[in-house]
């Protein structure tokens, strides 16, 4: 995969997307035509200006300076982003259903190529949890905004029509399956924010659950213990809760991290500095090698992040659960070197 080429050229109005001509074979890498990213920066911010002006979106009781200063005590940025409720999302997705980077979501998203995140609002976890529990899904999708390392593939199909694709944004980058390489970092890195929301900005060491305890998962043949701040109630009397496939990710991150304390930094370094990515690879793969390919070839699932944190275990912690609650329990929450 290309690293980004910040030049003009390349470039189009945002310094921050390179746009690359995929008609070509890898490894030739061209940036696009200018008149192209001409068509797709104007198609985008189009699309970017509909959206904030047709579809209802609600702030109310969402404490957002709170999110913001926390972000900014880790040196990440606000970005526009917009809160809707449950009931418009179908609005949303009306609009985006044709972009490459847009998806169905029940909790959230990130438009790379138009900057802009969304968090959705639902009634029943509001009133089970409080605003929150939003809040925190907003600290999450503005943490994935955070990256200024990204690359969009333009071509033209045979009729002509220009087709785009999002090949990198942070530590995801496209390749030639559906899965990706990187997810279960770029994943882990905002699902880390977000359970640092929880924990530290709102003092909540258990998350949004009425338990204590660690939550053991059975998937399979495989038993997974997670810490019970990853843990999200959906019922009052806390019998019914979820976890998403980014909180295992979020998991394993805190675990290297809890090893290094200086990945913490790094995977910071890495939103703007592709030097970053480099340095951060290395120090995975410092703490066991091969651990970085063996993290990052694993697809965006529950599963796949569970099984992706319990390797993380078996290299680094013995394979021992507790061991590893127990380290995550100790470690400090944010440590950086000079």
């Amino acid at each position: 995969m290309s690293e980004p080429k910040q030049t003009a050229e390349s470039t189009g109005n945002n310094p921050y997307i390179f746009y690359e001509d995929s008609t070509t074979d890898y490894p030739a890498i061209n940036p696009a035509d200018p008149s192209d990213i001409r068509m797709v920066e104007g198609y985008y911010s189009d699309l970017r200006a509909r959206i904030l002006a047709e579809v209802r979106h609600d702030e109310t009781a969402l404490n957002i300076g709170r999110v913001a200063r926390f972000l900014d005590h880790y040196g990440i940025p606000m970005h526009e982003f917009i809160a809707v409720y449950t009931e418009d999302v179908p609005a949303l997705e009306r609009l985006v259903g044709g972009s490459e980077d847009a998806e169905a979501a029940t909790v959230g998203g990130y438009f790379s190529t138009m900057d802009l995140s969304y968090v959705v609002r639902n009634k029943k976890d509001e009133a089970v949890n409080g605003p929150e529990v939003t809040e925190a899904s907003l600290a999450h999708e503005l943490s994935h905004a955070s990256s200024t390392i990204k690359s969009v593939g333009l071509a033209r199909s045979q009729s002509g029509e220009m087709g785009s694709l999002l090949l990198r944004t942070g530590f995801r980058v496209d390749d030639e399956t559906d899965d990706g390489i990187g997810a279960f970092f770029e994943e882990g890195f905002a699902g880390l924010m977000e359970n640092r929301y929880i924990t530290e900005e709102l003092a909540m060491p258990n998350g949004f659950s009425q338990g204590s305890e660690p939550q053991r998962i059975n998937v399979g043949d495989m038993t997974y213990k997670q810490p019970r701040s990853y843990f999200v109630d959906s019922s009052p009397d806390g019998r019914f809760g979820s976890s998403s496939p980014a909180s295992h990710a979020a998991y394993g991150m805190e675990l290297l991290i809890a090893k290094d304390p200086t990945i913490l930094e790094v995977m910071l370094k890495a939103r703007t500095d592709i030097q970053g990515l480099r340095q951060f690879a290395k120090r995975v793969n410092d703490l066991s090698p091969g651990l970085y390919r063996a993290l990052a070839r694993r697809p965006y699932t529950s599963v796949n992040f569970m099984a992706a944190t319990n390797h993380i275990i078996d290299k680094l912690y013995d394979g021992n659960q507790d061991k590893a609650i127990e380290t995550f329990s100790d470690s400090s929450p944010l440590v950086f070197t000079k």
